[in-house]
């Protein structure tokens, strides 16, 4: 009865990712209010780093027509704990790009790491910002005149954030 209500295979409510490898692409809406979106890494809140992630989250259908680009992240970390906990995912739309003080971003670092922050853009760099509780989490400067540091790019703004039903606190 669950796993009608929820219109998941009844193998999710016993935490089992049915999402077969690979599969990136845009269903169709699920039901009448969600569609399923796929997650395809899983980003830092903390120093930059990704991994690969195998899953579909739904999110409101209302929000993904505002945003019909977008692609969830896995938070992993505690640099945004203020605005998105360790553990949820992150709806990033890649339209929205234009850094602000206010807004969370993923960014990626060298092409081969991610992260999540508020971003600042710098006149010779980018400074990844943290939003956290934690007064240890300091921000992060790349200068692209510094040929050690690493390049940044905004791969896009957090527009929306949820909990996975197997979340546990």
């Amino acid at each position: 009865m669950l796993a009608n209500h929820f219109r998941v295979p009844i193998e999710a409510l016993f935490g089992y990712d049915m999402v077969s490898s690979g599969a990136f692409t845009m269903p169709e809406v699920s039901n009448g209010h969600f569609r399923a979106v796929p997650v395809v890494l899983a980003v830092a809140a903390g120093q930059p780093d990704m991994w690969t992630v195998d899953r579909h989250m739904d999110v409101p259908e209302e929000v993904m027509a505002k945003h019909p680009e977008s692609y969830l992240v896995r938070v992993v970390g505690d640099s945004v704990n203020r605005r998105i906990l360790d553990g949820y995912y992150a709806l990033a739309d890649p339209q929205l790009r234009e850094p602000n003080d206010h807004d969370l971003f993923v960014a990626c670092v060298n092409g081969d790491a991610a992260t999540i922050k508020r971003i600042h853009k710098l006149a010779h760099g980018l400074e990844l910002i943290p939003d956290s509780y934690d007064p240890t989490i300091r921000p992060i400067v790349y200068d692209v005149y510094d040929e050690d540091d690493p390049e940044g790019t905004i791969m896009g703004k957090v527009v929306y954030a949820v909990m996975s039903l197997d979340y546990s606190i």
